[in-house]
């Protein structure tokens, strides 16, 4: 299973968590990989572990462009 939550709280403030379980993990998938995608996406920084990670950004045009970098990511593995 994998989490992915972004919000727009207001015009400049994205926050965004990810999290995967360890059936997502033993397949590949880490949420500290996901979230590099998302923050460059929506103009931001984070980071975490392969289980949890998190980040906010300054652009919510780019919330859109971050679920796609997600999808992007989980089709290569």
């Amino acid at each position: 299973g994998l989490v992915v939550l972004i919000s727009e709280a207001d015009s400049e403030n994205v926050p965004f968590r990810v999290a995967a379980n360890p059936a997502a993990q033993d397949v590949g998938v880490r949420a500290n990989d996901l979230v590099t995608g998302v923050s460059a996406a929506v103009g931001g920084r984070g980071g975490g572990k392969a289980d949890l990670a998190q980040g906010s950004g300054k652009d919510p045009a780019g919330i859109d462009a971050a679920l796609a970098a997600v999808r992007a990511e989980l089709a290569r593995g």
